[in-house]
């Protein structure tokens, strides 16, 4: 998608880092860069909804980003090569000290990145590594419509052991069904002022 293309190639042509927050607007799915689309999207219902189809060139399983998502994407110089469950690691320890500063707990890392509520995946997220260069990307649910997985994404192929081979209905939870009432309105600055002041953590 264009917007992390020119995050990226702002720190390939020389800054240290860069990043976005954001929510979709609409519903999209987007497919990891080494994703057989037919193993896990169903293609002739993002057609016939008019629900447009990306690469990305993040690796990782298929995703529908919409309404009700905080979705971020960073680019930084780093200081080790590869190290993917390293920097994973450091990117989720930022995003559950953001969420324990705003009162939200309970929050860990699962598998090989995502972040989970209990044994239920919160957020996923998909990495690039060019040399010294990490480019991350991470998608929480705060209150989406979970409907639209089951509607666009097929049970992936792999699956981190901790799923169980459950559906998406019964893998992933949202921050509104934890209890946790906040919009991805308010989230999206807040969000965004303390990755600004604790992105450097990332080394």
């Amino acid at each position: 998608m264009s917007i992390d293309t020119c995050i990226l190639r702002s720190v390939i042509k020389g800054k240290e880092q860069d990043y976005c927050v954001w929510e979709s607007c609409s519903p999209i799915v987007v497919i990891g860069r080494g994703s057989r689309e037919g193993n896990e999207i169903f293609r002739e219902n993002c057609d016939r909804d008019g629900v447009p189809v990306f690469r990305r060139k993040t690796g990782g399983g298929a995703v529908v980003l919409s309404p009700g998502m905080l979705v971020f994407s960073l680019a930084k110089r780093v200081g080790k090569e590869f190290h993917i469950r390293e920097y994973a690691k450091q990117v989720n320890d930022i995003v559950i000290e953001f969420f324990l500063d705003i009162g939200v707990s309970g929050l860990s890392t699962c598998g090989i990145s995502d972040v989970c509520m209990g044994n239920r995946k919160i957020m996923g997220s998909g990495m690039y590594r060019r040399k010294k260069i990490l480019f991350f990307q991470g998608s929480m649910l705060v209150d989406p419509d979970l409907s639209l997985m089951d509607r666009y994404l097929k049970i992936p192929p792999k699956q981190p052991e901790y799923r169980k081979e459950r559906t998406h209905r019964d893998f992933v939870t949202t921050l509104r069904k934890e209890g946790v009432d906040i919009k991805t309105t308010k989230l999206i600055p807040l969000f965004d002022s303390f990755l600004a002041k604790n992105i450097s953590k990332i080394y």
